[in-house]
């Protein structure tokens, strides 16, 4: 309320109570309208040497810590339905407005009350405030206004729910941006949970926030939902957002929504900053109401391999399904899925699952949080592969464990994988020290102190728990190879080192009955003493070291004698014991051709005198030693014998003779000699072929002298017949035996072009002249030629499409040779190449290069040549002869009377459509792009024939803001127009002309000047020009009228539509009015009740199209200052020179007027919601 308005009821309201007019009652008259400013906010950083009192527990979270007498102390008007509230007319209720802010650091709150003792807004001390009970603070400066008063750093404000009297905390209170926050001390591993409700400030904004741990934030997942605007349970995001429907901003009872995040303290993290930051809000100072924050604990248990290898995450099988765990509702998925359903797992327990969600991580990984009604909480880490590469479960201190057994898994402990170098798992042990502290057991065989220290559970104490791993030593058993004094003993076998307490199998390799360790002993198996003692059992489980030894018994054998071939007698076997030499029997076979030589070994060809002194010849038990006869062959022969028939001769190298030994296996020789007329037919032991008979290549054992003689058989002779050339007939060939007489056969062949004349010994008919019928001796194989005699032939020049001259013909016969005539034939257009036997050149050539003369052998018919030519060059070239062109388009070459494609057009004419090729300049377009031509002879030219395209004139009314309108007239291209008439209106502005540019700046144009249209190829439609409208904006005035007063004010000039301000000194004393104040100007003479007014140095007016507006002085009645008891107040001076009853009746006409600029100006503050304020409706 202004001031002066107070001042004047209240002086009102005194004179009213003074005279008993009842008219109002009287009141204070110096309270002011409070407001609330926006204040920024900033982070302030947690220091070290603050971290060292901190609570281990949140504090004061659903922020009910509040001065003795609750809200009633802390803002007394939300309790008093006439004062600062909100009535609801269709229930009667009214709204409670409390709110404060709290300063931790000086123990004071902001008093929003109408006490006696103060008229505003005030900070006052909290009686008995304990920073460690309210605990909150805020990283705000400070700086702005709550209600009047100037908030302070790190306060925290507190407000009441105008219905149900909940307290809940603000975040977004002087500052925007800024986090509410506790320090907390706390132990590193924990895992806390962390739940809190949540909601905007009223429809009009999502409001957003984070939980921020120092200084990151966490996901969060949204576990209740108001039902109110579309929130979905399970909606997790690392900004909380809260949809609500309430208008009423004091009112939330059920627009709250809760969330749940999770959070594992850092190793080395002891003081932690739990902060809630508003991220949205409605505007800088309003929004994020934060209550019932909570939180609770879980310590981390973790399994220590002592030592041992293996530690790994359980249930890591990207793609395996596992049975769901008992109690599990939903779905069972697998770890790799993205978005995972209820935990799955192989162990059955009755811990029933509670929430089961997996959160994407920055890097690509995804964490997967699991809760289950015993308040465990597991927290997987899902690599983007889909396994699982991390895991942890947290327990709530006194939880009973059931710890991981080497047979079945228990939360994220892999047991099954874990080992140790000697050592067999034997369970966990849980020992703690004197200062409580974890300590593992050291590894031991000793079974009482094993069983002693394992443990299969334990209780969670109230910090993180590692139990270690107990591990038993292994025993070793080894193997003692005990050999015979002077034996080479083989390699001991490697010990074995076995699981404690498990039997260790016999893994030396070596069976009973075995020979093959110690030359001449058999291995008898493994005994506990080196001599004696009892066979070892290898089931015996193991609890210490443990040797065996080995047994070994000797050797006997057998030496057999063979005789390698013996065609008679024998040797008996020999008996022998190791290490016990004798003399090997004498030989007693015998074998044709051959003489003894002694034994050897078959197994090593090793050689031995016959009855030579041996000893340990093998190591074998039982074994037999093979002797086997050595033979010396004796001499053996072939000897080849030609064997020719009576009377005849013979040729040929001959056959060599074979000498080798007895036993060789020598192959029968290829006969070496010749008898013409005659065919060798094998060998025989006889020279009449009886005996035994011998193939050329057959083997023979050799034994003594063998003699083969050679065997003959008469050969067949024949006669035939060549026909030399002919092209027709036969003559049949002629057999018999070699000497046999015959008659020569008459010729059968036939040639074309040739008569025959006789037969010869030659092809050549240079040898032997044989006439037919004449006698013939037959000797082998003869063969007899045919001769011949050539017929008359013609050669004859064709010139195959010469225009002119000619080439004579030439005589001859068949078969003669001559030289053919230069070309006398011309064709035009064409060269000459060569005379063909084709007319297509497919067949021979001749005289090729040299004018057609060549050697040309007479045919026995077809005797023609045909000239063959050769296309000279012949091309199409392409012209253009229109102006504005450019490009080329290449020649068409090729060679007289080629078929040719016409070329595609390659010029270019801006605004021109290309309609073809023409032989003259200007002419018809005959010739189309892709025709087939015909070349002829040297150069032909063409020319391009064009169509001028489609053009556009656009009119534009060049308006800008006001929106552009166009007209367009239609032509072809480097047509000429004449401009139009200006056909657009534009208010406050007239028009001077058209032009090619929107600004002015390019080519002007009068209305009817001649206009070419022009080829663009970039517009749109092509081939479209602009002309823009030119306009001159009209001049305007605002005029000033006193409007009953006195005065003048210049008028105010400008462009038409411009924004002028009224000048700062249009007012009092250019323009009075006696017993009247000036209060403004209004474009109205009578402006309604309520209206602004236009002030002077601020109030804008904007000027009409043309012509002039005026604006209207504004005044009212001027005011005198009374005394009155309880305060002063101002009255119209005019009341001063009225009588008393005048004054009356004054002020019953002021009374509703005062009312409605009270009601005007009524607080506008933070607390009052009808009225805009920062927490109104």
């Amino acid at each position: 309320m202004r001031t002066w308005l107070k001042r004047m009821v209240a002086g009102i309201v005194s004179a009213g109570t003074l005279m008993g007019g009842g008219l109002l009652t009287a009141g204070t008259a110096n309270a002011d309208e409070i407001r609330m400013p926006d204040i920024g906010k900033t982070i302030t950083s947690l220091t070290a040497s603050a971290a060292t009192t901190y609570p281990r527990e949140l504090v004061n979270g659903g922020f009910d810590y509040l001065p003795d007498g609750g809200w009633k102390t802390v803002d007394a008007p939300s309790y008093m339905t006439n004062a600062y509230t909100s009535v609801d007319p269709n229930n009667g209720q009214y709204m409670r407005n409390a709110y404060t802010s709290v300063d931790p650091n000086n123990g004071q709150y902001m008093r929003n009350a109408k006490h006696s003792d103060a008229d505003l807004a005030s900070w006052v001390d909290w009686p008995g405030f304990d920073q460690s009970k309210f605990a909150w603070k805020t990283d705000q400066k400070g700086g702005h206004d709550q209600g009047g008063l100037k908030d302070r750093a790190e306060a925290v404000e507190l407000q009441q729910d105008s219905m149900d009297g909940n307290t809940y905390a603000e975040m977004v209170a002087s500052e925007p941006g800024r986090t509410i926050y506790q320090n907390l001390a706390t132990i590193p591993g924990t895992l806390y949970k962390i739940r809190l409700k949540h909601t905007s400030l009223c429809k009009d904004n999502v409001d957003q926030m984070q939980v921020v741990i120092n200084g990151t934030p966490i996901e969060m997942t949204r576990v209740a939902a108001n039902g109110k605007a579309g929130d979905k349970v399970g909606e997790k995001s690392k900004t909380i957002g809260t949809r609500v429907t309430n208008e009423n901003r004091r009112h939330h009872s059920d627009q709250w929504e809760t969330y749940e995040g999770y959070y594992v303290i850092p190793d080395g993290q002891t003081t932690t900053r739990f902060g809630f930051k508003a991220v949205n809000y409605l505007d800088p100072t309003k929004g994020n109401l934060l209550d019932d924050v909570t939180f609770a604990l879980a310590y981390k248990l973790g399994y220590d391999a002592n030592g041992g290898t293996g530690q790994v995450p359980s249930r890591t099988e990207t793609g395996r399904t596992e049975t769901a765990a008992s109690g599990t509702d939903g779905t069972v998925r697998l770890a790799a899925d993205k978005s995972a359903g209820p935990e799955s797992g192989a162990i059955a327990d009755d811990r029933r699952v509670l929430t089961d969600t997996t959160a994407r991580q920055d890097d690509g990984t995804a964490q997967r949080t699991i809760t289950r009604s015993d308040g465990s909480v597991r927290v997987e880490t899902i690599a983007d592969t889909g396994a699982v590469s991390g895991c942890q479960v947290y327990y709530p201190a006194g939880t009973r464990i059931t710890l991981a057994t080497a047979k079945v898994d228990s939360d994220c402990w892999d047991s099954s994988q874990i080992g140790k170098t000697n050592r067999t798992f034997y369970g966990w042990s849980a020992n703690t020290d004197a200062n409580d502290r974890d300590v593992p057991v050291g590894d031991t065989m000793d079974r009482n102190t094993l069983n002693a220290n394992v443990r299969t559970e334990i209780v969670m104490p109230a910090r993180a728990k590692t139990v270690y791993a107990l591990w038993a030593i292994n025993p070793t058993l080894s193997y003692n190879v005990n050999a015979p004094a002077g034996s080479n003993a083989p390699g001991t076998p490697a010990s074995q080192t076995v699981p404690y307490n498990t039997a260790a199998a016999d893994k030396s390799g070596w069976a009973a009955g075995d020979t093959g360790k110690i030359p001449g002993y058999r291995f008898d198996g493994w005994y506990t003493a080196p001599n004696g003692g009892n066979k070892y059992d290898f089931n015996t489980p193991l609890t210490g070291n443990v040797t065996v030894y080995a047994h070994w018994v000797g050797n006997g054998y057998t030496v057999r004698f063979t005789g390698n071939g013996a065609t008679g007698g024998n040797t008996p076997d020999q008996a022998f014991q190791y290490n016990i030499g004798q003399n090997l029997h004498r030989n007693g076979f015998t074998r044709d051709g051959y003489t003894f030589a002694g034994w050897k070994r078959a197994d090593n060809q090793q050689a031995y005198g016959d009855g030579q002194w041996v000893t340990n010849l093998t190591t074998q038990p039982n074994g037999i030693v093979t002797m086997v006869a050595q033979w010396s062959a004796n001499e053996a022969h072939i000897r080849y014998n030609p064997n020719p028939p009576a009377g005849k001769t013979t040729g040929g190298q001959g056959t060599p003779n074979w000498d080798g030994h007895t036993g060789d296996t020598p192959t029968i020789g290829q006969n070496g000699w010749t008898i013409d007329g005659y065919t060798f037919a094998g060998w025989a032991t006889s020279p009449d072929g009886s005996g035994a008979r011998y193939a050329p290549g057959a083997r023979w054992t050799a034994n003594g002298t063998l003699t083969l003689y050679a065997q003959w058989t008469p050969g067949q002779a024949g006669l035939t017949y060549d026909g030399n050339g002919a092209t027709g007939g036969k003559t049949d060939p002629q057999t018999g035996k070699t000497d046999e007489k015959i008659n020569v056969r008459d010729n059968g062949f036939t040639r074309d072009g040739y008569t025959f004349v006789t037969w010869n010994t030659q092809a050549d008919c240079k040898g032997n002249a044989v006439k037919p019928n004449s006698e013939w001796t037959l000797r082998g194989s003869s063969t007899l030629y045919a001769c011949w005699a050539g017929n008359a032939q013609t050669l004859t020049y064709h010139g195959n499409g010469a225009t002119g001259g000619n080439t004579a013909a030439q005589s001859g016969k068949t078969g003669d040779e001559l030289t053919t005539n230069a070309n006398g034939f011309t064709r035009d257009g064409y060269t000459f190449v060569r005379w063909d036997t084709a007319k297509d050149g497919s067949g021979t050539a001749y005289g090729e290069g040299k004018n057609g003369v060549s050697q040309y052998v007479m045919k026995p018919a077809g005797n023609d040549l045909y000239a063959i030519w050769k296309a000279n060059p012949a091309t199409i070239q392409y012209r253009n002869d229109w102006p504005n062109t450019t490009g080329s388009t290449p020649d068409t070459t090729g060679n007289t009377g080629d078929t040719v494609t016409i070329s595609q057009n390659s010029f270019d004419r801006p605004g021109y459509t290309f309609t073809g090729w023409s032989t003259s300049k200007r002419g018809d377009p005959s010739l189309q792009p892709g025709d087939k031509h015909t070349l002829e002879p040297r150069t032909t030219t063409v020319w391009a024939q064009w169509k001028a395209d489609p053009a556009h004139l656009v009119y534009n009314s060049n308006i800008g803001t006001v929106g552009s309108e166009t007209k367009t007239v239609d032509g072809v291209v480097d047509q000429t127009v004449k401009t139009i008439t200006n056909p657009f209106d534009r208010p406050g502005y007239t028009f001077s002309g058209w032009n090619t540019q929107a600004d002015g700046k390019g080519k002007a144009y009068a209305t009817g000047a001649d206009y070419v249209l022009t080829a663009n190829d970039k517009s749109t439609p092509k081939n479209t020009s602009v002309l823009y409208a030119q306009w001159k904006i009209n001049g305007a005035s605002l005029k000033f009228n006193p409007n009953g007063g006195i005065g003048h004010v210049d008028d105010v000039t400008g462009d038409a539509f411009s924004t002028v301000t009224i000048p700062g000194d249009a007012k009092e004393p250019k323009i009075t009015r006696p017993g009247y104040r000036f209060v403004g100007w209004s474009t109205e003479k009578n402006p309604p009740a309520g209206s602004t007014f236009l002030q002077p140095g601020e109030g804008k007016v904007t000027l009409p199209a043309e012509g002039s507006t005026t604006v209207y002085a504004q005044w009212e009645p001027s005011l005198t200052t009374l005394p009155f008891t309880g305060g002063q107040a101002q009255v119209p001076t005019i009341w001063l020179y009225a009588g008393f009853a005048l004054m009356l009746i004054a002020l019953g006409v002021m009374m509703p007027m005062l009312r409605t600029r009270m009601a005007a100006t009524k607080r506008t503050g933070k607390h009052m919601p009808i009225t805009g304020g920062k927490h109104a409706k």
